[in-house]
């Protein structure tokens, strides 16, 4: 279902947001927002903190609403009591609140305790995976006294007390459900997952954007491009990419290889740092930040996710294979429930860099007619399994029942 039912009540809905910068969890939210909409809901986008997404949304700008937290917007979100979350609440009338957390500890306990005695009905979308991680086996006093391991059991418990207050837990990837039911205990009664979606009539082969980007970045037609779509933070772990790609281009592949990071971040000092270092500066291209990635995307002949654990389902990744751009990304949080098989890319252990570069060099040697094929299998593959619109009805659905 993709527009209004009559004969479903008409929800006020409010997405409880505290974005740091402009990233997926962002275009999922407003993609949200819209689908609702669409359903004939209510919807009101409420930035606590920074103003992001007033800046970004477009026509969506009507429906959003900055709340002053105070200067440190990411410590007052964390640090806030239940007593000046509740007054906060209260000026907030709806039927559904739902906090987006961009990442695992977004908010804290007393925020969701007050968002639950004030709202109706109070959820949470789990954007991200959270490994709990192994507990240690030290042993003290020459092996005679083992560790107990308390820090261990502290991060358990403190990621099972945030799974109380929410009634529901929506989590974008099998992945990240799993994680937060064998890892923190959570209920399995509450949790869900709702795949990320990709609107396949925007993100689509494009042969005429394909030869603006490459002019845009003074890259021949005829060469093997490398891209990646993201933010670039530690866990996307670009400098990985950079140095396989430093690596292939040692091999004496008869390529003009090239290799196109967009994004902004955190890490782009220290990306442009290698980049200098390893004398790649005519062959790595730092796009910057793109608000139109559809636009990018189809100027690669391969895509790359070299991410480290915390993903869930990147949305750059299916916007790619939406593009008919076969993919190379690690076996992190969902991405192998979008790669499933060898027909659609090649899936790598995060952090292995003899893995990627491997991965990096059967690409650019696959017979064009091979790699234009597994790039309409991952396509028909967003098609089949992620096309947006039933992704938003589904997500509507399970919101709003």
């Amino acid at each position: 279902m993709d527009v209004y039912d009559p004969a479903l009540p008409r929800r006020r809905i409010v997405l409880l947001t505290a974005a740091a910068t402009w990233s997926g969890v962002e275009v999922h939210t407003l993609g949200l927002a819209r689908a609702l909409r669409k359903h004939g809901h209510d919807v009101v986008i409420v930035e606590l903190g920074r103003d992001i997404y007033s800046a970004s949304s477009g026509p969506e700008s009507s429906k959003i609403v900055r709340v002053d937290i105070g200067n440190e917007p990411i410590n007052a979100l964390s640090s806030s009591s239940f007593l000046t979350w509740v007054k906060l609440f209260r000026r907030i009338d709806c039927d559904i609140a739902i906090s987006i957390k961009g990442t695992f500890k977004f908010g804290s306990l007393s925020m969701e305790a007050a968002a639950l005695w004030c709202f109706k009905k109070f959820m949470v979308i789990e954007h991200m995976q959270a490994p709990l991680g192994k507990r240690t086996h030290t042993r003290y006093l020459g092996g005679l006294i083992p560790s107990v391991g308390l820090w261990w059991y502290r991060g358990r418990l403190a990621g099972y007390l945030r799974s109380i207050a929410p009634q529901k837990i929506i989590c974008v990837s099998h992945a990240a459900a799993l994680t937060l039911r064998e890892d923190y205990r959570y209920p399995p009664a509450k949790l869900v997952t709702a795949h990320n979606g990709v609107d396949t009539d925007v993100f689509l082969p494009d042969a005429a954007a394909r030869t603006r980007s490459r002019q845009k970045w003074n890259i021949p037609d005829d060469a093997f491009v490398f891209g990646s779509v993201g933010r670039l933070s530690p866990m996307k772990n670009h400098v990985q990419l950079v140095r396989a790609f430093h690596r292939l281009c040692t091999d004496g592949i008869p390529r003009d290889l090239r290799l196109v990071i967009v994004g902004e971040g955190p890490e782009r000092d220290s990306i442009e740092m290698m980049i200098r270092s390893l004398r790649l500066e005519d062959k790595v291209t730092l796009g910057g930040f793109s608000a139109s990635p559809e636009a990018i995307v189809p100027a690669f002949d391969v895509f790359c996710l070299s991410s480290l654990p915390g993903e869930s389902l990147p949305l750059s990744l299916l916007e790619a294979m939406s593009c008919r751009i076969p993919a190379i990304a690690s076996t992190v949080g969902g991405i192998p429930e979008v790669l499933s098989n060898e027909s659609l890319g090649w899936l790598i252990p995060p952090g292995d860099d003899n893995a990627l570069l491997n991965a990096m060099r059967k690409a650019a040697i696959h017979p064009p007619v091979l790699l234009e094929q597994m790039g309409t299998n991952a396509r028909q593959e967003v098609q089949n399994r992620f096309r947006a619109s039933e992704k938003w009805a589904e997500l509507v659905e399970i919101i709003c029942r």
